[in-house]
């Protein structure tokens, strides 16, 4: 039987990380601070779970697009157990990925005491992230022990039938809102509308240029503003659970875009998106 082997950053099925707790992102970023983009160091020191907590990584921002390069976000993390800030620095990475700032910000604000995997994987289903029950279920497990390290929350593993459960302290908004420079953290809200366009476009006050592929196009790039590529691939051919999944991505990257740089918005026309000029 074929070991089953995660997902790379950018396929379909790493719409949430999986397969790994807070303890082995710091393990995988100290290691490439001390050994440099060495993917052998890597997997030396996380065995079976490298693969895991690379895509993991990746996905989270800590290391740049393609790369084993740490990030700054990355570096924050690297560091922080030597001058003892690992807390906050898992906090920042809890509000730099969208599906775990809204479920953060969420939960937190509806000033609930306690929340199990259950309701956090619902919670998600509800907003379109996660392309399934059972990446939902595993991304809140990694989710809960990131909430643990950063100092909002306390888990509770699930033991004789009870789910494992986040209990919030008493200060996670107070935390969130000093991390933010003193900003109010964020009020529990419904998910944006989902726009029903066929095509959409980013509109940044500069230029504007059409998201979709080319027809026929079997990959998707997108160019970082350091110059690097990354690429979805698809099948030659999709079937409708290829298509949910492929949806529930890409509506995770509008969320993202609208909630951390404010600059997207679809539109709905018959002409399609307008070139920049």
């Amino acid at each position: 039987m074929a070991t089953e082997k995660p997902a790379r950053h950018g396929d379909l099925q790493t719409a949430l990380p999986y397969r790994f707790h807070s303890e082995d992102l710091l393990t995988g970023v100290e290691t490439l601070r001390v050994h440099g983009a060495d993917s052998r160091a890597l997997e030396a020191a996380l065995r079976s779970k490298a693969a895991y907590v690379k895509a993991g990584m990746d996905l989270l921002g800590l290391i740049e697009a393609g790369t084993l390069e740490l990030s700054a976000l990355g570096c924050d993390l690297a560091y922080g157990r030597q001058d003892g800030s690992h807390q906050r620095a898992f906090l920042r990475v809890l509000l730099a990925f969208e599906p775990f700032r809204s479920a953060l910000t969420h939960f937190v604000a509806s000033r609930v005491d306690v929340s199990d995997v259950d309701n956090i994987a619902a919670f998600w289903g509800r907003h379109r992230t996660g392309v399934s029950d059972k990446n939902r279920s595993e991304g809140a497990l990694v989710f809960s022990h990131i909430c643990q390290a950063a100092g909002v929350a306390k888990l509770v593993v699930g033991r004789s039938g009870e789910k494992s459960r986040l209990q919030w302290e008493p200060n996670a908004a107070t935390q969130i809102e000093n991390l933010n420079g003193g900003s109010p953290a964020p009020k529990a809200s419904e998910p944006p509308p989902i726009a029903e366009a066929p095509t959409a476009k980013f509109s940044s006050g500069v230029a504007t240029r059409p998201v979709a592929p080319l027809p026929d196009s079997e990959s998707f790039r997108r160019v970082t503003r350091q110059g690097s590529i990354g690429r979805l691939e698809l099948p030659t051919s999709v079937d409708q659970e290829d298509l949910r999944a492929l949806q529930a991505q890409i509506e995770a990257i509008f969320a993202f875009v609208r909630a951390r740089l404010g600059v997207l918005s679809l539109t709905s026309t018959s002409r399609g998106p307008s070139e920049p000029s």
